[in-house]
């Protein structure tokens, strides 16, 4: 940059613009002339570019949240600390309840490590000793853990 008393030469490379300015007040981004001002601070993407980048980016998320099953849990690990969380058991069932008039269901399974209740919100055709995989929430009833069902798989063995 060239800096003469009070003339100042654009900043940007083979610019031929000469300005006159105050030195002492002015700021350095008035050192360019008005074309390589604009263009300095033009905005690279536009609102509706960035804005359709995030939802696609959001609406990614939330696919693979829905898709993405949890790792499998021991029975034993499940505490507090899971409260709220999906998770991933696999065990087999000792004992059904059945309530057909309120269309719910409590499965009891155990692992070798321990054993949790299970609630569905609609009837399943289980039978007791079928190993499964449950995937859904942990959720606490009466300072009981359990976990509210939302995918049954009965396992081949």
């Amino acid at each position: 940059m060239k800096k003469n008393t009070g003339i100042i030469h654009c900043d940007e490379k083979d610019c031929l613009k000469i300005k006159k300015i105050n030195l002492e007040k002015t700021n350095p981004i008035n050192w360019l002339c008005k074309k390589h001002r604009k263009n300095k601070f033009k905005p690279k993407l536009n609102l509706k570019t960035t804005l359709s980048i995030s939802l696609i980016g959001i609406l990614l998320l939330l696919f693979l949240s829905e898709f993405l099953s949890p790792k499998i849990t021991n029975i034993s690990d499940i505490n507090n600390n899971l409260l709220n969380q999906k998770t991933q058991v696999q065990g087999q069932i000792f004992n059904i309840r059945t309530f057909e008039d309120s269309n719910f269901q409590i499965i009891s399974i155990k692992d070798s490590t321990g054993k949790i209740d299970i609630i569905l919100n609609k009837l399943v055709n289980i039978t007791n000793n079928q190993n499964i995989t449950v995937m859904g929430k942990v959720t606490e009833y009466n300072q009981t853990l359990q976990i509210q069902a939302d995918k049954i798989i009965i396992n081949k063995i």
